[in-house]
């Protein structure tokens, strides 16, 4: 009966020990910026975009004094559209999710698949997050002053 004393002791403090590793935390702590927006609930990015990690950025976008990450990825096409696009996402310091979609088709959009994102400053002015494959005229978008939406600039 003694051994059976200890046993249960040793059960009840396994207990005790995997409840308090189940208890639900109030904060997320993320691996990575990238990670966190791709597991966003009210994120409506599309699925299969084939993310380049080291092509995250920071910086305030949006000048409201927090972080932002922006991403870039390749969204492979499909049918009935076999066109492969660019696609640059940004994740807001609030956790707003907002990204833009760019065609690499060579006419209205980017025309090589070796794209790259870079950040150009403007002096007291938002930012560009700059799209370019280097063959044609580069997409620099920049964040709208009231919301997480892009505007376009393009020579």
């Amino acid at each position: 009966m003694h051994h059976s004393r200890n046993t249960l002791l040793i059960i009840f403090l396994a207990l005790i020990t995997i409840t308090g590793a189940c208890t639900k935390r109030t904060e997320t702590t993320w691996a990575t910026p990238l990670q966190q927006m791709l597991t966003q609930t009210d994120s409506n990015l599309p699925k299969g975009i084939f993310w380049e990690p080291d092509s995250m950025i920071t910086g305030d976008f949006d000048l409201n004094g927090t972080s932002d990450y922006a991403f870039l990825g390749i969204l492979p096409g499909g049918l009935p559209d076999p066109t492969n696009s660019a696609v640059l996402a940004v994740l807001s310091g609030d956790s707003t999710v907002s990204y833009v979609i760019v065609p690499i088709d060579g006419q209205s959009g980017i025309c090589a698949p070796s794209i790259s994102l870079r950040l150009e400053q403007v002096d007291n002015e938002r930012p560009f997050l700059t799209i370019d494959d280097g063959a044609c005229d580069a997409f620099r978008f920049r964040m709208s002053k009231n919301a997480m939406k892009f505007e376009l600039f393009r020579n």
